[in-house]
């Protein structure tokens, strides 16, 4: 299959975590303490006021990918990709049923729950009236976001913008699942007519692949850190081939080939 997908241009990447905000900053280990929020520019500030924290970083990182890369937010086709989505709202409404069940749920709770919401506030603010799509496939999340927007752009329905973002559990859910920090990437990808990161998508054995970037811990362990990493050493020229998922049993993975640094534009 992968012989059928183009050349890609990564021509713009943005990312955010608390302490982070630059790819620079996550390769040198150098967190900023006064990154704690995000500013979530993109949504008005009415809708901001009622979005959740999936929505906010999502907003945040596809406005810092797109503005250097001159995307049209109106028109291009959005890609969300998240492992557990709008967890936390779904926590409070789970734990809302439970404390009081003859009680009715709050609608906008209700509405900010499905995987796609921040998908929806997006094409609101932006006024979008192209594709999207909402992702979710365990460790595989990036691979397939990324395949995703490489059928989407050889299909013609290019710009393509990928976000991947994750929020903490709730406290319930966090015993098993893991205690962990947000963390959320956009990059925007387009069929290579010259401009930015030359890349290809492949599926072989990824034993030549780069070593990903180094993470804090409360970063590594959000299931979708291997998006960050990887945005980061793209953005930041470091590496040239990267592993998308973790190895299947079949020893064949998704990996992003860096065919030409070029002239890529992080924030």
């Amino acid at each position: 299959m992968s012989a059928l997908l183009p050349e890609l241009g990564i021509t713009g990447v943005g990312l955010w975590a608390p302490g982070f905000s630059d790819p620079a900053r996550v390769l040198a280990g150098d967190a900023d303490a006064a990154i704690r929020s995000p500013k979530a520019e993109l949504l008005p500030a009415r809708l901001r006021r009622r979005c959740s924290l999936l929505t906010r970083i999502t907003a945040e990182v596809v406005k810092r990918a797109a503005a250097p890369a001159g995307v049209d937010l109106g028109a291009a086709t959005v890609i969300l990709a998240s492992v557990y989505g709008e967890i936390l709202t779904t926590g409070q409404l789970l734990q809302a049923l439970a404390e009081e069940p003859a009680s009715p749920l709050s609608p906008t709770r209700f509405h900010n729950s499905v995987h796609n919401t921040a998908i929806g506030y997006l094409s609101i603010a932006t006024k979008n009236h192209g594709g999207s799509t909402a992702i979710s496939a365990g460790p595989a999340t990036l691979a397939m976001a990324l395949l995703e927007a490489a059928t989407t752009v050889a299909a013609g329905e290019g710009p393509a913008v990928v976000a991947i973002a994750e929020e903490p559990l709730p406290p319930v859910l966090a015993e098993s699942g893991g205690d962990f920090d947000a963390l959320a990437v956009a990059l925007i990808v387009e069929v290579w007519r010259g401009q930015g990161i030359h890349a290809r998508l492949s599926r072989k054995e990824p034993s030549a692949c780069d070593a990903l970037p180094s993470l804090p811990a409360k970063l590594a362990a959000n299931p979708c850190a291997r998006a960050f990493a990887a945005a980061a050493a793209i953005g930041g020229g470091r590496g040239r081939q990267f592993a998308l998922e973790p190895t299947p049993v079949s020893g064949r993975a998704w990996v992003l080939e860096i065919l030409d640094e070029g002239a890529a534009k992080a924030r």
